[in-house]
């Protein structure tokens, strides 16, 4: 079942699942993309990366499954399970009762074994503070507006031409280590600085996970000069993060209030997927 279920990565180092040679054509695709995609989120946020426990959780639930494998319904269940475990990960990153290693210990005797004990209000201070932001929560937020990704790219808001050419569907969730603030820390002489304003450049609504290349590349940049780098990153058909692709494909300009207006969204989907019930 490991080989088959758990996703491995190919000489070009891309993730696969399944053993499918296209995984876009296949029966069950929406079901199977979504399961990778769960996979990485789980593999980039391992408390323990090398450990990578979350992949015991998956097989047991697999061998108590293996009943309905080859039923239709399968991947259905399969993914409803890593997203209902997800939640279960989310909901202990607001708890301080638990830690993730002694949750997944107490699944692999229970598999129904959930998180009710967390406090909902600790998710916007968690996320406000800069670089020290814990990464799970920008790589959970780029999977959800990845799997919702035509609710937020509508054309009529779209203010980067050569994003009709971006197929956000084919985005998969990458290593990312550096936090970005989109209103620079240190702005160049010709930006507007923010220093007089009440919204703090460390809030969640102006920061994105991206890799550190990326990163020096947009330095202290003023956000006009940023998105002609990221449009030339586009066009080379690479998104690092949808949160800051969402940020210059919806704004023209970037201010304070829509720097807030950005955030309040960006928790409310975070917040959304933590509570919702299927």
């Amino acid at each position: 079942m490991y080989d088959y279920f758990i996703f491995k990565r190919n000489e070009k180092d891309d993730p696969l699942l399944f053993e499918d040679k296209n995984l876009y054509s296949i029966k069950y695709a929406n079901n199977k993309k979504n399961i990778l995609m769960l996979q990485l989120l789980f593999n980039f946020t391992s408390p323990q990366y090398f450990a990578q426990d979350w992949i015991s959780i998956v097989l047991a639930w697999l061998n108590k499954n293996i009943e309905y494998i080859g039923k239709d319904d399968f991947y259905t269940k399969f993914e409803s399970f890593l997203e209902d475990f997800d939640k279960d990960l989310a909901k202990i990153r607001l708890s301080s009762n638990i830690s993730i290693i002694e949750f997944i210990n107490k699944k692999l005797i229970d598999l129904t074994e959930t998180i009710t004990d967390f406090n909902l209000t600790n998710l916007e201070k968690k996320l406000n503070k800069g670089t020290s932001t814990q990464h799970y929560w920008f790589y959970k937020l780029d999977y959800l507006l990845w799997k919702d990704y035509k609710k937020y790219w509508k054309k009529e808001n779209n203010s980067i031409k050569i994003l009709e050419n971006v197929k956000i569907d084919n985005f998969r969730l990458k290593r990312l280590n550096s936090i970005e603030h989109i209103q620079p820390q240190n702005p160049e002489q010709n930006c507007k600085d923010w220093n007089n304003d009440e919204f703090n450049i460390d809030n969640f609504g102006n920061l994105a996970l991206i890799s550190n290349h990326m990163n020096s590349t947009l330095t202290n940049q003023c956000f006009d000069t940023k998105k002609k780098d990221i449009e030339k990153q586009l066009s080379k058909g690479t998104i690092e993060s949808l949160k800051m692709l969402l940020v210059y494909s919806k704004y023209d300009k970037w201010t304070p209030e829509n720097c807030k207006d950005h955030q309040e969204e960006m928790i409310g989907i975070l917040k959304n997927s933590i509570i919702k019930t299927d």
